[in-house]
């Protein structure tokens, strides 16, 4: 029971801090300032946490947690997977509009994350898993 509590609090704690950095990040984007050692950063930290949320999926099966704890790391696993693709059509066919619209997107997807990982520790803390 504890290692299952433990590995979510730590997982839902990173989520948050991957949304605050997701908003940053959206904010430095339109400010059109991005160093290139920052990008590198934010690649692999995206890649990790994409990895993260794919045996968080497997370490959640496992332990038969509840069903509403799997809602974020499907999501982030399907949204890496979805945003790979709109980052790959975005710099074949910049259009500003569509950056726009994906800039949204992503400020939208970071406050989800962040507001769903804080329901979930509050609900954590509340109940027993």
């Amino acid at each position: 029971m504890e290692i299952k509590k433990g590995f979510l609090g730590i997982y839902l704690l990173i989520t948050i801090a991957f949304g605050i950095l997701g908003l940053i990040d959206v904010v430095m984007f339109l400010l059109k300032y991005q160093p290139t050692v920052y990008s590198f950063i934010t690649a692999v930290l995206s890649l990790s946490f994409f990895i993260l949320s794919a045996v968080a999926l497997f370490v959640f099966w496992h332990h038969r947690v509840r069903k509403i704890v799997y809602v974020l790391p499907i999501y982030q696993v399907m949204g890496y997977i979805l945003f790979s693709i709109a980052g790959i059509y975005l710099f074949d066919n910049p259009q500003e509009m569509t950056i726009l619209l994906f800039a949204a997107f992503q400020i939208v997807a970071s406050i989800f994350e962040i507001g769903f990982s804080m329901y979930l520790l509050r609900k954590m803390a509340t109940t027993e898993q």
